[in-house]
């Protein structure tokens, strides 16, 4: 049987994005590689991973002209490369995960394969509604990606709704749940008090903030929130940094001191599955308040282990979560 050849177009690392890999991995009708800025380094693929300048921890402090040229010059070898792994490996359907750099570099080399696009909710429900100049052009990248793209697929109708407004064959728009979570993995603990003693925690109360230093996380309301409730309940709050970037690091680490949080506040990087079971169950909540969000793993996998969820009210939340029922619901800016 002749193997059909899937490549995969990613950014940065995302658990989305390495579950859907081994869907196709683990299929032997399938032959697998991923372009990325990550090296996905799983048994059985080919990874052609893009050099990237923001690797750099001092690119930040690099004269802004100095940057820019970095940028034009990465910009180019980046399209380069991505055409010669398409001209060498010659997939059968190429697969991008959201239309983040460098996944919208496709629509400027001739289209010769067929292309599915998985939007997060967030392409297509806030992505393109920044500043004027930021809308004009993310704008532009989603309603071309939606235009050439063989099939879509969205985790909520909401998103469905919004991708009808640029696609005429709406048959081709396929609400597709993210991979889920392995129940094997993700579940109740029976000794909540060996694990915190495992990880060095002795507070009452365990908060879980696994889903990094984005702005669009709310991250300064949450630690805020927590800056008026340090006086009464002691508590250990778990921040995920993920791909955080050193400067988002930094900014992160400011807002701590400014709220006086440091002895409440814990910063770890990224964590496997096991881990971060052990993470869901000791906690007696976990947070993620994001104004724009689409179907969080985090979220699903918190529920699996038994621990309540406070999520950001917002539609695409509301599919799956029932307000004091399978969850807490908070207003957004509240």
């Amino acid at each position: 049987m002749k193997q059909k050849k899937i490549l995969f177009v990613y950014g940065v690392y995302s658990i989305h994005a390495e579950k859907r890999i081994k869907i196709f991995l683990e299929d032997d009708r399938f032959d697998v590689s991923v372009i990325s800025r990550h090296d996905y380094n799983i048994q059985g693929i080919n990874c052609f991973k893009l050099i990237d300048y923001r690797d750099n921890v001092n690119f930040d402090n690099k004269p802004k002209w100095v940057r820019a040229f970095i940028y034009l010059k990465q910009l180019m070898y980046h399209l380069i490369f991505i055409k010669n792994v398409i001209n060498t490996f010659k997939p059968n359907t190429i697969f991008l995960q959201t239309l983040l750099y460098p996944a919208f570099f496709l629509f400027f080399l001739k289209k010769k394969t067929p292309l599915v696009i998985t939007f997060w909710n967030g392409d297509v429900t806030w992505w393109a509604k920044w500043d004027f100049l930021e809308k004009f052009f993310k704008y532009q990248i989603v309603k071309k990606g939606i235009s050439v793209a063989d099939y879509i697929t969205v985790n909520s109708n909401l998103a469905k709704e919004c991708c009808k407004k640029y696609y005429k064959n709406q048959d081709k728009i396929i609400v597709l749940p993210y991979p889920g979570v392995d129940r094997n993995i993700f579940q109740p603990s029976s000794n909540k008090n060996k694990l915190k003693i495992k990880l060095g925690i002795v507070s009452d109360y365990v908060f879980f903030c696994p889903r990094g230093l984005a702005i669009y996380l709310n991250n300064e309301q949450i630690l805020k929130a927590f800056s008026s409730l340090k006086d009464h309940i002691q508590f250990t709050s778990i921040f995920i940094i993920g791909n955080s970037t050193p400067s988002e690091i930094h900014n992160f680490n400011f807002l701590i001191d400014k709220y006086k949080l440091k002895d409440y506040v814990k910063l770890i990087k990224h964590q496997n599955a096991h881990q971060m079971s052990e993470l869901y169950s000791i906690a007696d909540l976990t947070i993620s308040i994001s104004s724009n969000d689409s179907q969080p793993n985090s979220m699903l996998e918190s529920m699996s282990c038994g621990t309540v969820v406070l999520m950001g009210d917002i539609p695409q939340i509301r599919e799956w979560i029932l307000d004091n029922d399978t969850g807490l619901l908070c207003e957004i800016g509240n």
